[in-house]
């Protein structure tokens, strides 16, 4: 009896020509998706900020677009408002070095952060969608 075993492939040229290509075919509707999530974000949060008497608060909250490698994109959101921190988290009881009360500013409405983590999830989950899309097998941790 022999233990002879033998495996052959048909097509494996093409599945590599395949996979070689897949980058460059999700490279524009995985960019739309990064982008839309970012200022989807970025409109949330605006929407969510009060005006106040300078408008810095809305007007800091931008979003930067990066490219990264020849396939990849980056989007972040960002607040440059100088007193985003002070607006999100609030502060305890200030005052100067000389004693002079500054006040405190209290915690506001949870909206950056949980805006963010929202539209990340909804993000992966839709680019999770467009790679199931070509066939692979995607999982994402809970």
């Amino acid at each position: 009896m022999s233990n002879d075993v033998t495996l052959s492939f048909q097509g494996l040229a093409e599945l590599k020509d395949a996979l070689g290509k897949l980058p460059e075919q999700l490279k524009g509707p995985a960019t739309q998706i990064v982008i839309e999530a970012a200022y989807s974000a970025q409109r949330e949060i605006v929407a969510a900020y009060p005006k106040g008497p300078t408008g810095k608060l809305k007007r800091g909250v931008q979003v930067t677009v990066q490219k990264i490698g020849q396939f990849g994109v980056a989007a972040q959101v960002r607040s440059r408002a100088p007193h985003s921190w002070l607006y999100e988290h609030g502060t305890t009881a200030r005052k100067t070095k000389k004693g002079w009360n500054r006040g405190t500013m209290p915690d506001a409405p949870d909206v950056f952060i949980p805006a963010m983590v929202r539209y990340r999830r909804a993000m992966y989950l839709k680019l999770a969608d467009l790679i199931r899309s070509t066939g692979l097998i995607v999982t994402l941790d809970a």
